[in-house]
């Protein structure tokens, strides 16, 4: 198995594969919020699952021996956060916060579930629509158009993004 970093004395030091492709000198975003998650897994209680884990990249983490701080925040019986940060030369490099829950019991009666279709949509996607200013070019030279409208949908792998352009007479 591959691995992006290797323990090393009291911190972590960065593998070649963990390198960013921008700077060799940096390490990249998913190396590093997982280096941030594999910490905060360790402050997760027995019998909690993680429920969301945030992650701030404040400046670039060089690919220099790491220094990661950890600690429980607020430690209930149903809730617990924790924070962990990523130290280098004395400054925090970036930082994640997790939150973890006790699952309970299923409460009595029926769960509710959205049908196979929803009313006005034809999919079960939920949409969102925004404008955006994207520096593409109109298809057709000439042609007075809209802004750009991005429809973002989640579903299956993740978030995927569509642009269209719209011609002003629509």
């Amino acid at each position: 198995m591959i691995g992006f970093f290797t323990r090393h004395r009291d911190g972590v030091v960065a593998e070649p594969i963990a390198r960013s492709v921008w700077n060799s000198d940096h390490l990249g975003g998913p190396p590093v919020s997982g280096l941030l998650a594999r910490e905060l897994d360790t402050c997760c209680p027995d019998g909690f699952v993680p429920a969301r884990l945030t992650v701030d990249l404040f400046r670039p983490v060089l690919d220099r021996p790491i220094t990661i701080r950890s600690e429980t925040v607020r430690r209930g019986r149903r809730i617990t956060v924790a924070d962990a940060a990523i130290v280098q030369n004395d400054q925090v490099r970036a930082r994640a916060t997790a939150l973890f829950l006790s699952p309970g019991a299923v409460p009595p009666g029926q769960l509710w579930s959205a049908g196979d279709e929803l009313p006005g949509r034809r999919r079960r996607e939920p949409c969102r629509s925004v404008t955006c200013h994207c520096s593409a070019a109109a298809p057709a030279a000439g042609i007075a158009m809209a802004p750009t409208i991005r429809t973002t949908t989640a579903r299956s792998a993740g978030w995927r993004s569509y642009c269209r352009w719209w011609p002003e007479s629509r």
